[in-house]
């Protein structure tokens, strides 16, 4: 098994010309591990969302988020990366968030990686990668209708024109600081929920 980080093998000889915030939070072998710490303001269209769209947050300001990201295996032996996102509201409410992001599953035109929401039965979400912005920019954009994982097969979840659309932009600001920006939404009922902010990467073992 190669041992080669996830991004790295996607993004190829791109990968060493990103911004070097990105390059931290990105090029995790298996066993390592780096933490973010920073604010986001988390929109919503509709306030219950979170309970029906696994990804979902309520919608609030000044929301403390604390990114654990780790360099891991996937079921199939297969480098991988790991999301673990708390978010702490100034309720006292704290939303866990996981997503593995794996090597897709087909082949692909240009480079990309998979999203995926465990536990089964597995949704996965193939996105994308562009670098832009000389290095210190990172797009990750859904590039087809959602799959779920039946067995060892990927079976197209929703057919357009009724599909999520995914968009994640990711800016180095200096050395240790990403500004990020997600949002989610469906080609029929526009925006259903968005986070952005600021992250300080604070340690990588």
């Amino acid at each position: 098994m190669s041992s080669t980080p996830l991004f790295r093998q996607a993004l190829g000889a791109h990968f060493d010309a990103l911004a070097i915030a990105l390059r931290r939070h990105y090029d995790l072998a298996p066993g390592q591990v780096v933490t973010l710490r920073g604010e986001m303001t988390v929109e919503a269209r509709w306030s219950w969302l979170h309970r029906v769209l696994p990804q979902a947050l309520p919608p609030a300001r000044s929301v403390e988020v604390t990114v654990h990201n780790a360099g891991v295996v996937d079921p199939e032996g297969k480098v991988a990366f790991e999301w673990r996102r708390m978010f702490r509201y100034p309720d006292g409410r704290a939303h866990m968030r996981y997503t593995l992001t794996r090597a897709a599953p087909f082949a692909c035109a240009f480079p990309c990686v998979m999203d995926t929401f465990p536990p089964a039965p597995t949704i996965g979400l193939v996105l994308a990668l562009s670098v832009q912005d000389e290095g210190r920019t990172l797009v990750q954009r859904a590039a087809r209708a959602p799959f779920l994982q039946i067995g060892r097969r990927w079976l197209p979840l929703l057919l357009p024109p009724a599909r999520i659309t995914v968009e994640a932009v990711e800016r180095a600001l200096d050395a240790s600081t990403i500004e990020a920006d997600v949002r989610i939404a469906h080609t029929c009922l526009g925006l259903l929920f968005a986070y952005r902010g600021r992250l300080q990467l604070l340690e990588k073992t």
